[in-house]
């Protein structure tokens, strides 16, 4: 399920940086499909941050949030954005094989279009996420929208010997990082299957390669569940984005669209100056965000709008964020500035 139960997403400014991008995504698609009467589900942690955005922001009266946890589900109805948001009681695998039934069960009227985000944390359980990403695609209809989240670290990966047994921690502090590397994808050789490519390597598990590969695999599910040769309909990636949010994580949003209607989408949406859309799922798009104190904030909004070269490094007396070159970070702050979390720590 989501780990999005144990920090407020307004403390957590990447994971903020992303969910704005996703309701400027949405009032894009709003101008293919409107949202008037959709229904959003998601898995909203106790804050319902996410809830209770998409329903300022566009007045969405079905609101639905799943999680595993039942103390999670008790804090979310105390939480809740309105008196009609469902919160219940369930793991994501049950919401999927019984979706249209669950749906009916809360009253969604079945002409709603379903915008779903699956925001999944754990590594571990890949082939179970690939597999949910796969049937929910098949379960959505045209003008659906999801969105899927997942942990992109390679250290998160868990290991698998030559033989496929679990090597001992004595063993894995005696590995070197490459002999490290081949356990984790051995355990995936073992946990994927088909989903994996024949071409992929151990190679593609370093935290800059291991988005795209996760990004292939989503591909090879979405291929899986609307085969080119004899649907009519695609997954039709949005934007596909990269950030860490303490650990690596990648997230994807499309919409399920006839193949003959991408060019229109594209148009209507006006995807070409958006700087975030991408033609295929692996195409990611890098946010690099960091924990900004109010007078850097503030100081990097003026610096966006200051005419000619600014020396950012000579205007903050430092040269990084963390471990980001503060004027790469700058660049990046000019093109995703506006979708900062609006909030501020006010000191006694």
């Amino acid at each position: 399920m989501s780990g999005g139960s144990d920090v407020d997403y307004e403390l957590r400014p990447a994971k903020g940086v992303d969910r704005n991008i996703f309701l400027d995504l949405l009032s894009r698609y709003q101008r293919w499909v409107p949202l008037d009467g959709a229904v959003y589900i998601s898995m909203g942690g106790y804050p319902m941050s996410d809830h209770r955005m998409i329903y300022r922001r566009f007045g969405l009266e079905h609101l639905i949030s799943i999680d595993g946890e039942k103390h999670v589900v008790d804090r979310q109805r105390f939480n809740k954005p309105t008196e009609k948001t469902k919160c219940l009681h369930l793991r994501s695998n049950i919401l999927i094989e019984n979706f249209d039934e669950i749906l009916s069960e809360n009253e969604i009227p079945d002409t709603a279009t379903r915008v779903v985000w699956m925001d999944f944390t754990e590594p571990n359980k890949l082939s179970d996420q690939l597999s949910q990403f796969e049937q929910l695609l098949e379960t959505l209809g045209e003008g659906d929208i999801i969105r899927i989240t997942l942990n992109a670290n390679e250290s998160s990966l868990k290991m698998a010997k030559p033989d496929g047994s679990k090597p001992k921690p004595i063993e894995v502090a005696a590995m070197d990082r490459e002999e490290q590397r081949e356990a984790r994808f051995k355990r995936l050789e073992n946990d994927l299957g088909s989903y994996l490519p024949s071409s992929a390597t151990a190679q593609d598990l370093s935290n800059d390669k291991l988005p795209i590969l996760l990004g292939k695999l989503l591909e090879k599910a979405a291929g899986s569940a609307f085969p080119s040769g004899s649907s009519q309909h695609a997954f039709f990636p949005l934007s596909s984005l990269v950030y860490r949010d303490g650990q690596q994580m990648i997230t994807v949003t499309g919409a399920i669209i006839d193949r003959h209607h991408f060019d229109q989408v594209e148009v209507i949406m006006a995807l070409e100056n958006w700087p975030f859309s991408v033609e295929k799922i692996s195409d990611f798009k890098r946010l690099s965000v960091s924990t900004l104190t109010l007078k850097e904030r503030l100081l990097m909004e003026r610096l966006v709008l200051a005419d000619g070269e600014v020396d950012i490094v000579e205007r903050l007396g430092f040269s990084k964020f963390g471990s980001t070159d503060a004027k790469t970070y700058f660049e990046d702050f000019k093109e995703f500035s506006r979708f900062y979390p609006n909030h501020a720590v006010v000191e006694y």
